[in-house]
């Protein structure tokens, strides 16, 4: 047999017939590197392979090779997935230093909730209750509230 000639990722086995080429692909390893961090991804309701491969940048075929699976045999919720993610993935986009966030007071009005008012400011539950030293959350009609808005 003659030596194997790697080009492209790609390994080409030259066989007896000239005529006859058979191309395998190179598969990434599941291994960490300098760029690479290996993470345990567990799969959502209504999650695809395409979908978690779209989260993390990663290739449909390295999720299956990695885990020894087949396309066709779907996932299930909870599954856990071993992938190989870019370190720059876990990256913040942007970055706020102190002097840039901004303090608001905001007054809780009628009907109003923790979670409401949480999603109004991009925020957290836990850190509404950090911000203001409450251990629960209840909150009161008028009750003035500490708030670092993110968006």
């Amino acid at each position: 047999q003659k030596p194997k000639v790697v080009q492209n990722n790609q390994v080409i086995k030259e066989e007896d017939d000239p005529e006859e080429e058979v191309l395998e692909i190179a598969k990434k390893a599941l291994i960490a590197t300098p760029n690479d961090t290996i993470i345990t991804h567990y799969v959502q309701p209504k999650q695809s392979f395409f979908a978690i491969s779209q989260q993390y940048g990663i290739e449909v075929d390295d999720i299956l090779d990695w885990n020894g699976l087949d396309v066709m045999n779907g996932l299930q919720i909870n599954q856990a997935l071993n992938l190989v993610v870019p370190k720059a993935y876990f990256k913040p986009v942007v970055s706020i230093s102190p002097e840039q966030a901004k303090e608001i007071i905001h007054e809780v009005q009628k009907g109003e909730t923790a979670w409401a008012i949480s999603r109004i400011y991009g925020v957290t539950v836990e850190e509404i209750l950090k911000w203001n030293n409450k251990s629960d959350t209840s909150l009161a009609l008028g009750e003035r509230l500490k708030i670092i808005p993110k968006n």
